[in-house]
């Protein structure tokens, strides 16, 4: 929105010297001399007299650097004088009285960044002018204009850390330029409001030209708006999962209408984690109870309200809810139609969306594309609703192009086709705290989504301090310490994708550590041809300590990387970057000390003879399973030693054609419980007490199969469930007095075992149990994770 502004004589006179100067081809401008008296500066930052919290906090950030980097403190100015002999450094937008006499040739500059946070530098004579749309595009222009004139870096949040080298001139060499973002919005830290109240992530995502920087919260509201943020609390309302938890309370609504939350095994779920019963019509007239109650009182300045679905991929299961749907086109959509659930959610969120739009026009709504509405509805959501799309769980390690995550392409390119209103909500950073160089592939997919038009990107993340240990133990300062490179070269690669993200890194490496940063590369190339090279999938929650594992002690880098971080320390001179070596030092010998404790879960599984038609029977103490392989006790998955609180019993044997693996499992009959009757369709996932079992081939992913207590079967590809085994399997199932069993007989041929280039393969048992209050607990031999295939344990499979 324009501003209007008298004009004051200065400005006048500024604007008739400069417009009476043709604007030249930009040479060097010294900013700040060599000068025997420091103290009196030769230029002043110039802006407006009312300028926007942002633009002012800009001047405050270019003085401020410009002191550490010089030694000399420029003025900023926001009176009337002027004066024709000192140079100006105008930060300026559109209708900045600054722009009087020159605004026609700066027309075309000003036509490019409308509607973005880009910025432009022109100068001429002594005059420099740095300009945009909107505040945050002044900022951003700052902190690029700092960074382009000069080695300055913003390492890693945390303590106002700056590198840089001081002298005693500022010598602008880019100051023609003209720097638009490839993404509209962009940033990392949706999920750190664990550590709401710390401003050093908000600092440094700025600093990198990020926009957004985590969820809404009251107590960051003035932080943001000087940071100049487009989303945020004053801007979006409400986040996360409360679609239950704020618009359709428990406390307002839950003990006279249990019927508004879903019927899940015959009860009404009416918890916070709950999703609404969506073909209720009563529903959609208590959330336009709460629009009307709510709307009318959020402050002008609010564009979105969020209202989105539970952490959880259960919907209610009452009769008209598992009703086929007929679409407005005619056709019938079956209630196991894999769009099925996002459209029968859509058509009830569509009518949500009537509703907001009717009572605020110009308001948008978001919901997430996540669980069971990561596939996309058949049904067209409507024009005031933003979908932030998360493609979850996929192999980190290939772009989108690549056929393991084919369901995800098609996923994104449906979504695309849907609706213009699309968020790419990622998980670069949320949970893998080892430092993947997943920007060599994240920026090929950035660079799909930027040219179908995608404007919106943001990616979960850590959070920035310490005052919230995660399981794994490691602070939030051992992540940044090993891992800010890539978190800084993913930044900029928000900004504009087509950038390399090798050249990144080197101009990272080279800004912080200097003359170590020959060492740092190789310590950092190591892991990243060990990751890059290994077809092992990878997900966002891989296991920092099991990783290093695998593709440190295990592809024996060890040594090598040892050596390339004591030769930076040994190289370091500045005192910031030998401080960020002996940081990096620690972490590494933190992980090798942990990973030696991850030792491989292995077992070797004998070859047993079987009759054909025979039956070994569930004794798994009697019969051939006395000759089989047996698992250790399941620790909790993640949680390593710690142990599962239930007795199981899991042996493992073959033939050589086909692995029997049999499970045992002690507890309460009364306790175990699976969602779905026996003769659910295939591929439908199980919910309740249930097994997963995971094969991974060096060179072809991995095989998840699955089944429950009442025999249903499930299996998949990494993540695509409509993958099958080329190749039939069987499970059969027992309950008894003493809790419940199982044996799968899976052939060879349906997990292409015959791929492999010698008999051992990576496998994980992951078991589900569930108590009397449905509340779940997962254990996993070696206490290894689904879809992290480098914590899953080892198959040694006697062939002959």
């Amino acid at each position: 929105m324009l501003r209007t502004h008298a004009r004051p004589l200065y400005a006048l006179l500024a604007g008739a010297l400069v417009a009476a100067a043709a604007l030249a081809p930009a040479a060097p401008l010294t900013i700040i001399g060599d000068r025997q008296n420091p103290a009196i500066p030769e230029t002043e930052i110039v802006l407006d007299d009312n300028a926007p919290e942002a633009v002012a906090f800009a001047a405050e950030e270019l003085q401020h650097f410009l002191r550490l980097l010089t030694g000399v403190r420029l003025p900023i100015n926001v009176s009337a004088q002027y004066d024709r002999q000192t140079k100006k450094v105008f930060l300026c937008l559109p209708d900045s009285p600054h722009f009087a006499g020159v605004r026609d040739q700066f027309a075309a500059d000003l036509a490019a960044l409308a509607g973005t946070d880009g910025y432009a530098v022109r100068s001429s004579g002594n005059q420099l002018f740095l300009f945009a749309d909107c505040p945050k595009g002044v900022l951003n222009g700052v902190y690029r204009f700092l960074t382009r004139n000069s080695d300055l870096i913003w390492p890693r949040p945390g303590g106002e850390l700056a590198i840089y080298t001081p002298a005693p001139t500022f010598v602008a060499t880019a100051n023609d330029v003209l720097d638009i973002p490839k993404f509209k919005i962009r940033g990392f830290g949706w999920n750190y409001s664990r550590s709401v109240h710390s401003g050093e992530l908000d600092v440094w995502n700025a600093r990198q030209g990020a926009n957004i920087s985590g969820p809404d919260h009251p107590a960051l509201a003035f932080r943001r708006r000087r940071l100049g943020f487009r989303e945020g609390y004053y801007d979006v309302f409400q986040s996360g999962h409360n679609l239950i938890s704020f618009w359709l309370p428990i406390e307002k609504y839950g003990q006279d209408h249990p019927e508004y939350y879903m019927l899940i095994e015959g009860r009404r779920y009416v918890k916070n984690n709950a999703n609404p019963c969506v073909t209720n019509p009563a529903v959609v007239n208590a959330f336009a109870e709460r629009f009307r109650e709510i709307i009318p009182a959020l402050p002008p300045h609010c564009s979105t309200i969020v209202a989105q679905i539970a952490d959880q991929s259960l919907c209610c299961e009452c009769d008209q809810c598992r009703q086929p749907l007929t679409l407005p086109d005619g056709t019938v959509l079956a209630s196991d139609h894999e769009a099925f659930r996002s459209t029968q959610f859509f058509l009830f969120f569509n009518q949500l969306a009537r509703i907001v739009r009717e009572i605020n026009p110009r308001l948008m709504i978001q919901q997430y594309g996540y669980f069971f509405l990561a596939e996309p509805p058949l049904v067209k959501v409507e024009p005031n609703v933003k979908i932030a799309f998360c493609p979850y769980i996929r192999n980190d390690k290939k772009p989108l192009s690549d056929p393991s995550n084919a369901k995800w392409k098609r996923r994104t390119d449906a979504w695309l086709a849907n609706t213009p209103n699309l968020i790419w909500r990622e998980y670069y950073y949320s949970g893998a705290r080892f430092p993947r160089p997943i920007a060599d592939i994240a920026c090929q997919d950035l660079r799909y989504i930027q040219a179908k038009g995608l404007p919106h990107i943001t990616s979960e993340f850590t959070w920035s301090d310490d005052g919230h240990v995660p399981a794994d133990k490691m602070p939030a300062s051992d992540f940044w310490d090993t891992t800010a490179m890539e978190a800084w070269t993913m930044l900029q690669l928000f900004w504009d994708p087509y950038q390399d993200p090798q050249t990144l890194r080197a101009e990272y490496l080279r800004r912080t550590y200097r003359e170590a940063a020959p060492a740092m590369q190789e310590y950092y190339d190591r892991i990243r041809a060990a990751w890059l090279e290994d077809d092992t999938p990878s997900a966002f929650n891989d296991d920092v300590f099991k990783s290093a594992a695998y593709y440190i002690l295990g592809k024996k880098i060890d040594g090598a990387c040892r050596a390339a971080l004591a030769r930076a320390e040994q190289d370091a001179v500045h005192p910031d970057a030998l401080r960020l070596v002996k940081a990096n030092r620690a972490v590494f010998e933190q992980w090798l000390a942990r990973a030696a404790g991850e030792k491989l879960d292995a077992v070797r599984v004998p070859r047993v003879s079987l009759a054909a038609g025979s039956d070994p029977g569930f004794d798994f103490a009697a019969g051939v399973w006395q000759q089989a392989a047996a698992l250790p006790p399941l620790q909790l998955m993640g949680h390593a030693p710690l142990r599962s609180q239930y007795d199981s019993t899991i042996k493992i044997l073959q033939d050589g054609q086909h692995f029997l693996i049999g499970c045992s499992v002690r507890k309460a009959p009364a306790t175990i419980w699976a969602r779905h009757p026996a003769g659910t369709a295939h591929d439908v996932f199980p919910s309740g007490d249930h097994v997963e079992l995971f094969f991974s081939h060096p060179r072809d992913g991995y095989y998840q199969l699955a089944y429950d207590v009442n025999g249903n079967r499930y299996d998949g590809r990494l993540t695509d469930a409509s993958w099958q085994t080329p190749a039939p399997w069987e499970v059969k199932t027992k309950v008894d007095a003493n809790g419940w069993s199982s044996i799968a007989k899976i052939p060879f041929a349906a997990i292409n075992l015959e791929k492999l280039v010698s008999n051992k393969l990576r496998f994980l048992f992951f078991l589900t149990n569930v108590d009397e209050t449905r509340k779940a607990e997962h254990s996993s031999w070696g206490g290894g994770r689904v879809h992290a295939a480098d914590s899953f344990g080892e198959l040694t499979v006697e062939l002959e």
